[in-house]
C-alpha cells in the first residue's frame, strides 16, 4: 500500500511507496491540470568517477563525463528505434539532463500518462547502446563541449568550478573533457549504468492529471516482470582537499568583462531536515546582505557597478558548499573590493535588521506558493526532497521559522571556515 503524506500548508498529498527493488515511486495526483510529468532519476552524475567491487575492494575510474555520456545512449532503442520517436507516437516530449549529482530522464504529457510511465521505465531499464553507437557519439558530445566553450558565460561558469574544486570531478565540466570523451568505452558506460541504474539507486516522480492507485498498479506490474542483478560495484565519493585557486584570468570577444567571485566553505555532512534548513539559512542570509532590496545592491547599481545580471547563489549539498557572485561590469576592482568589505565586516550590515528579514521571507514564501501552481517545478523539487530525504512543505516551514540569531549564529559559523576569495575574471579581448 502507498503512503499517504498530506501537507496542509501545500494542499497537496502526495503518495510514495518503496518497491521491492528499491525503486522510490513519488506520485502527486493534480486533478483540474491538462498535463503530466514524469521524472526518472538515477543517483549518478559526474562526480561519480571511482567504484569499488564489493568483493575484492578493487578500484576502477570511469572517465569524467560518463554519465552525460551514457544519458545520451539510453535514448538508443532496440533495432535503432529511438524513445524519443517512441514519445512523440504517444504524443509526449521528452528530455534529460546530467548534473554533478544525478541523471534524470522526464517526458511531458496530457494523453497516454500510463503508458508513457512505462515507456520512460522500459528505455532507462534496458539498455541498447552498442560499442559501435559509442563511437558515432563521440562526435556529437564533443561539438556540444565545443559549444559551450564558445559560451563566455559557459567558460566563466566552468573557470570558476575548476578554481573552487581543483583536482576533484567537480570542478570537471559536467561533459567531460575532450580527452575523457575519447577515452571512453563500450565497457566503461557498461560497468557505470550496471553499478548506478539499479532501481535501489533511483526514483520516479510523476505530477499531473491521473488516478494514483491505478498508475501504481502499472508501475508495478512493470517492475515485477522484470529482474535486476544486485550491483557488484559501489561508489566511492572523493574528498575536496585541494586549496583554491585564487586567482583566474581570461579573454574572450566580449563587451564588458565577466566576474565570478566565490569562497568555499568547510563540507558539512548533513542530510534530511538538517540540510534544508542550513540551505535556506545561507540563502536568506545573502540575500539580506546584497540581494535586490539591500543596501549594498542599491549603491552599486546606483554607481553602475553592477546591472540586472548581478546575482549572488548559495549552495550547500553533501559536497559543494561554497557562495559564488556573478556579475558583468566595467568597475570589477571596485565592485570585488566592495563585496569583499561587505563579507568581513558582515556584523555591521544595517540590513540585518528583523524588518529586512521578514521582507525576504515574505517574498521567499510568496514565490514559492506561486510555484507550486507549475507542475515542473513541483517535479524538480521533488526530485531534491526525495534524494536529499526531507518533504516539499520542510521549505516553509524552515523559511517561516528563521529568526535573526539563526541568521548571525550562520554567518559566525560558516564564514569564519571561509576559504580565500576565488576570483575569475573574463576580460574584452585587447587588439
Amino acid at each position: 500500500k502507498m503512503k499517504e503524506h498530506y501537507h496542509k500548508v501545500l494542499d497537496e498529498t502526495f503518495f510514495e511507496k518503496v518497491l521491492p527493488n528499491g525503486l522510490t515511486v513519488r506520485l502527486v495526483p493534480k486533478p483540474g491540470y491538462h498535463r503530466s510529468y514524469g521524472i526518472l532519476t538515477t543517483h549518478y552524475g559526474s562526480v561519480d568517477q571511482v567504484v569499488r567491487d564489493k568483493e575484492t575492494g578493487e578500484e576502477k575510474t570511469i572517465p569524467a563525463g560518463a554519465a552525460h555520456f551514457l544519458e545520451h545512449k539510453m535514448f538508443e532503442g532496440q533495432g535503432g528505434l529511438d524513445a524519443f520517436a517512441l514519445f512523440m507516437k504517444q504524443g509526449a516530449m521528452a528530455n534529460a539532463f546530467t548534473h554533478y549529482f544525478q541523471t534524470s530522464y522526464l517526458f511531458s504529457a496530457s494523453y497516454y500518462i500510463e503508458r508513457n510511465v512505462e515507456t520512460l521505465l522500459d528505455f532507462v531499464q534496458t539498455p541498447y547502446f552498442t560499442p559501435e553507437g559509442i563511437e558515432k557519439e563521440k562526435g556529437i558530445i564533443t561539438q556540444e563541449l565545443y559549444m559551450y566553450q564558445d559560451d563566455p558565460l559557459g567558460v566563466s561558469y566552468q573557470a570558476l568550478n575548476q578554481a573552487l574544486y581543483p583536482d576533484h570531478p567537480l570542478g570537471v565540466d559536467i561533459l567531460g573533457t575532450e580527452e575523457s570523451i575519447k577515452a571512453t568505452t563500450y565497457e566503461d558506460l557498461l560497468l557505470a549504468y550496471d553499478t548506478f541504474y539499479h532501481p535501489s539507486n533511483m526514483n520516479l516522480i510523476v505530477v499531473g492529471n491521473f488516478d494514483p492507485q491505478a498508475l501504481l498498479a502499472v508501475i508495478e506490474a512493470n517492475q515485477t516482470r522484470k529482474t535486476f542483478e544486485p550491483p557488484r560495484y559501489q561508489r566511492i565519493e572523493e574528498e575536496v582537499t585541494a586549496p583554491v585557486l585564487p586567482k583566474t584570468q581570461l579573454e574572450r570577444d566580449i563587451s564588458q568583462p565577466i566576474i565570478e567571485l566565490a569562497w568555499r566553505f568547510s563540507p558539512q555532512k548533513l542530510s534530511g531536515l538538517e540540510l534544508i534548513r542550513q540551505r535556506i539559512l545561507g540563502e536568506v542570509f545573502f540575500e539580506l546582505l546584497m540581494g535586490p532590496m539591500s543596501t549594498a545592491y542599491a549603491s552599486w547599481y546606483q554607481q553602475q557597478w553592477v546591472d540586472t545580471n548581478f546575482y549572488q547563489s548559495y549552495q550547500l549539498d553533501h559536497m559543494m558548499h561554497h557562495l559564488a557572485i556573478h556579475a558583468q561590469s566595467h568597475h570589477a576592482p571596485d565592485l570585488i573590493a566592495a563585496i569583499k568589505e561587505l563579507l568581513s565586516n558582515w556584523q555591521q550590515n544595517p540590513d540585518l535588521t528583523e524588518e529586512h528579514l521578514k521582507q525576504v521571507v515574505t517574498g521567499r514564501v510568496g514565490d514559492f506558493l506561486q510555484h507550486l501552481n507549475s507542475l515542473e517545478f513541483i517535479a524538480y523539487e521533488l526530485i531534491e526532497a526525495v534524494m536529499d530525504d526531507y518533504e516539499l512543505a520542510d521549505i516553509l516551514t524552515c523559511l517561516q521559522e528563521i529568526k535573526l540569531s539563526d541568521l548571525q549564529d550562520f554567518g559566525q559559523q560558516v564564514l569564519s571556515g571561509a576559504s580565500e576569495a576565488v576570483e575569475v575574471i573574463v576580460n574584452p579581448i585587447t587588439e
